[in-house]
Formats: C-alpha cells, structure tokens, sequence
C-alpha cells in the first residue's frame, strides 16, 4: 500500500513539473508577407568592410526596376567607397498585394523599404552611410516622379538623415517595433519636411528601448539623374551636417586645399592624422603657405581628430562635416 501511495505522489509530481514547462508554438507572420525580396550584399573597393540589406517590394517588378535604375554605395568613416553587389536571386513570400494611391503622407507603407540585416567592418570603421542615385528612368529622360515612399530600417540603436543642400525637401516620418515578434509598426503621429531650404536638413530617431526602428521618406518631386537628396546614417559616428572645423562646405564635404601641380596629396599615418602631399621637384620642395619639409615630404594641416575625419579626392584634401549634435 505505501508503494502504490509513493508511486502515486511520484506521478503526481512528474505531471505537475511537465504541465508547467510545457512551450507553446510560437505564432509569428513573417515582415512584409506577400512582398518580393533580393538579398544584397555590398564590399568597399578593397572587399574588407562589407554590410548587407534586404529590399523589400511589393511587386517583382517594382524591386528589379529599383535594383537596375537604382545605384546604391556606402562610406564608411575611412572614406572607402561600398558598391552594389547584387548577384542574389528575388524570392516571392506569397502573394504580391497590389499597389495603392497614396496621398502626401509619409506615414503610409512605402513602396521599397531597404533593412539594414548586418555590417561586418574592420577595427577603425566606426558607422556607415547609405546613398542612393537614380541611373536610369523607365520613362524617359524627361520625366518627372512624383510620390515614391521610401522606408529604411535598421536593428541598430541609431537611424538618421541628412538632407543635400540644393535638392529638393522630402517628407520623413519614423514608426518602430517593440519586439522581435511584433507584427505590426507603431507610428509617430507626426510628418516633418526636411530640407536644407528649410529650417530642418536632417532627421534622426535614437531614442527608447525598441527592437527595430525605420524611417519613411516620401520623394515629393525629383528630377532624373538626380541623387537621392539624402542620405542615411545608421551610427550617430556618421550624422554629419554641412558645419566645417576646416576647410569650407562644398554641398557634399568641406574642401581644404589642393596640392601643388606635380605633386601627390595623401593623408598620413591615418585619416585623423595630418594632410601631406609629395615633395615638388622645383628649388622650393614645399611651395604651399603654411607647409613645410619633414626630411622626406610636405606636412600641411592636423585634422581636427576630436571633431572629424579627413581624405583625399582627385588630389584634393576633404575633410567630413562635423558631427551633427543632438540631445
């Protein structure tokens, strides 16, 4: 008799211990079901800092035109260069929804939306910068486009944007996901034109605790061949505005100098160091004021490290915008 009362304490215990472990499945529907998908892969010049999106749109068509008429590169605070790579076939998730007409509104559901998976970047990189440039127009050179949504998100705990100086303003709204599972964003209940004709250029979301967070972008009006008059920053490393510690502001970066004709301009021993160019061949090795000789070449100007970053194009010096401060 005790062996049957201590064999049934035995099961009564056993099924008590399961019942509250059990795992339900979990439910959840997939991001943007029904829209087609590319996979995209993008390398600096040098194939050693790589980043990878996924587009997302809602019809097969609507994502190849994006892809071909469409040239995406990334900078990273080394001053490198990333290229499309786009060599991974579109997938279908189901069934494709059908478009819809939008009005000006920035809170409705882009038509491409870029996320930002993952970055894989070396010691010294610290953020990177999304530029988009349109290449090509399905309808003609002439054409104007009114009204594409665009929608950016990223895991990461920064999204910003700046916009380009001269280029027409654009709508920017941001929306979130609480939780990995969450199926459906949460809206900022506000829309905000950003322009540099206006007294907001850029836009960032930064704050709270969220899983994911996004910004949509509605393209009110551009012209063909134009850039995408933004960019988008996914480090606050690289939230940088039009204000130069050196140099003067060219619509893109702030222009320092250039070096004497016949001579090499570089940067040394790394982009937070000083400007250099080759010594001349001339009587005066170091013809530019405010240079001089260092046994081998021609120190110029220390790059302000605690504020920015410097580089070199077509034998000119750059250096970045400071960054944009924000509270």
């Amino acid at each position: 008799m005790k062996l049957i009362y201590r064999f049934l304490i035995i099961l009564i215990i056993t099924y008590s211990c399961t019942k509250e472990t059990e795992i339900q499945d979990s439910k959840y529907q997939p991001e943007y079901d029904g829209w087609f998908s590319k996979d995209i892969e993008v390398k600096d010049m040098e194939g050693v800092n790589s980043a990878f999106f996924r587009v997302f749109a809602k019809t097969e068509t609507i994502l190849n035109d994006f892809i071909q008429m469409r040239k995406l590169t990334i900078t990273t605070n080394l001053g490198e260069d990333l290229s499309l790579k786009s060599g991974m076939p579109s997938e279908l998730f189901d069934e494709t929804k059908s478009n819809q007409a939008y009005s000006y509104n920035a809170s409705k559901e882009p038509t491409v939306v870029i996320s930002h998976i993952t970055s894989n970047l070396v010691e010294g990189v610290k953020g990177i910068q999304l530029h988009i440039e349109n290449t090509e127009f399905k309808n003609g050179q002439d054409d104007w486009i009114h009204g594409d949504i665009y929608g950016y998100e990223t895991t990461e705990p920064f999204i910003g944007l700046v916009h380009w100086e001269g280029l027409y303003a654009v709508l920017v709204h941001h929306r979130w996901k609480q939780y990995w599972y969450s199926v459906n964003w949460e809206h900022n209940p506000y829309t905000y034109w950003v322009g540099k004709t206006l007294n907001q250029y850029w836009y960032k979301f930064d704050w709270g605790n969220v899983y994911k967070r996004g910004l949509t972008v509605r393209h009110h009006l551009y012209q063909p061949q134009q850039p995408f008059p933004y960019y988008v920053a996914y480090t606050s490393e690289d939230f940088r505005g039009n204000i130069c510690e050196i140099g003067s502001w060219d619509s893109r970066n702030c222009y320092v100098g250039t070096a004497p004709a016949g001579t090499t301009a570089f940067v040394w021993p790394n982009n937070t160091g000083r400007f250099y160019y080759s010594a001349s061949s001339g009587s005066n090795k170091c013809p530019l004021p405010g240079s001089w000789f260092d046994g081998s070449n021609c120190a110029y100007l220390k790059i302000p490290e605690d504020k920015t970053y410097g580089f070199v194009w077509d034998n000119k010096w750059y250096v970045k915008g400071n960054k944009i401060l924000t509270y």
